[in-house]
C-alpha cells in the first residue's frame, strides 16, 4: 500500500511540475509580448505627441506670419508643402537614428517617410480641431456696468 502511495506521490509531483513548467513558459512568452507591445505603444505615442508640438511650433512661427501677410489670409500650396517639410526634418532630427529604426520596424520597408508624413497631418488636423474646440469653449466675458 505504501509502494502504492509512493508511486501515485511520483507520478502526480511529475505532471504538476511538468504543468508548472508549461505554465511558467506561457507566463514568460505572455510577459515579453505584453513588454514589447507596450514599448511600441510608447513609441508610437511619444511620436505623435512630438508631432503635435512641431506642428504648434512652425504654425507659429512660419504658418501664422504667412497666412497674416498673405492678402486672403491663406498659404499657398508651395507653402504648405514647405511646412510639411520642416516639420519632417524636425520630427526626423528629433527622433533620431535609433527612433526611426525603430519606427522603421513597425511599417512596411520603404513607408517611413510615408508613415512620418501621415503623423504629421494628424498633428495639423488634431491642432486645428483642438483650436477650433478651445475658441467655441472660450467663455465671453460678462459685460461690467459702471454704476
Amino acid at each position: 500500500m505504501e509502494d502504492l502511495l509512493n508511486q501515485a506521490l511520483l507520478l502526480f509531483g511529475s505532471a504538476a511540475l511538468g504543468l508548472l513548467s508549461v505554465g511558467l513558459g506561457w507566463l514568460t512568452n505572455w510577459l515579453a509580448k505584453k513588454c514589447k507591445s507596450e514599448h511600441w505603444a510608447g513609441v508610437i505615442m511619444k511620436t505623435d505627441d512630438v508631432a503635435l508640438k512641431i506642428v504648434r511650433d512652425i504654425y507659429q512661427s512660419y504658418v501664422d506670419p504667412l497666412k497674416v501677410a498673405n492678402q486672403d489670409g491663406k498659404l499657398t500650396e508651395a507653402e504648405k508643402k514647405h511646412a510639411k517639410e520642416q516639420a519632417l526634418d524636425q520630427l526626423k532630427s528629433y527622433l533620431g537614428t535609433k527612433g526611426l529604426n525603430e519606427i522603421a520596424s513597425l511599417v512596411s520597408a520603404g513607408k517611413l517617410d510615408s508613415y512620418l508624413g501621415t503623423v504629421i497631418e494628424n498633428a495639423v488636423s488634431t491642432s486645428k480641431n483642438t483650436g477650433k474646440l478651445a475658441r467655441r469653449a472660450r467663455p465671453t466675458r460678462p459685460v461690467l456696468s459702471t454704476q
